[in-house]
């Protein structure tokens, strides 16, 4: 049975609001916790989109310090641009304050350029990546892993391909293409051709 399938006794332990520059209402986000010996339970409510999802980590050690634990999982995911619509926004909270919550916006934006400068120097010389530069699709990282990338779609929609520097893959789930390299040069070359 799935840990999240069984009755969890969630704790509130923050709210925040997403600000973003062209000034639309993103609507509150609350997050919940609770814990057994192994594992950390959270529960995340979008007020805006009126969702509700659950997570469940492995807990670090079995001397659980919880207010660590919920530092490093907030930390994480303000980590990933694409948790956000916008730039998290302290609401309020009974454990940490908005000194605390902004301090680990900041560790969080730190980490996320780590990451994306790990993600450039470790793809440098991939192939993939080259060739997308090569043909102007500009790839940059995507931020969850040093082998997740996206880059503009050759299609020339708004949106994005991904790629896979770990399988040398891409795909586009909007265009229904997906494959290696040279699949990638043979619609690059079929589009050239076409103009």
């Amino acid at each position: 049975m799935n840990e999240l399938d069984t009755e969890r006794e969630y704790k509130h332990f923050l709210r925040y609001d997403q600000s973003c520059f062209d000034g639309i209402e993103y609507g509150f986000t609350d997050l919940f916790f609770d814990f057994n010996q192994t594992t950390m339970f959270i529960k995340e409510f979008d007020h805006r989109n009126k969702e509700e999802i659950e997570l469940q980590f492995p807990l670090k050690s079995e001397d659980v310090n919880i207010i660590v634990e919920l530092k490093d999982f907030l930390i994480t995911i303000m980590s990933d641009r694409y948790n956000f619509v916008g730039t998290p926004v302290f609401v309020q909270s009974r454990i940490f304050t908005k000194a605390s919550f902004d301090e680990m916006l900041k560790q969080g934006i730190i980490l996320m350029h780590e990451k994306y400068d790990l993600a450039i120097k470790q793809n440098a010389e991939n192939e993939l990546i080259k060739y997308c530069k090569s043909i102007g699709l500009n790839p940059e990282p995507e931020g969850s892993s040093p082998t997740n990338w996206e880059a503009n779609c050759l299609s020339g929609g708004q949106h994005r391909l991904m790629i896979s520097t770990k399988s040398n893959e891409w795909g586009c789930g909007y265009c229904k293409r997906k494959g290696d390299i040279n699949l990638l040069r043979e619609w690059y070359e079929s589009k050239k051709n076409v103009v």
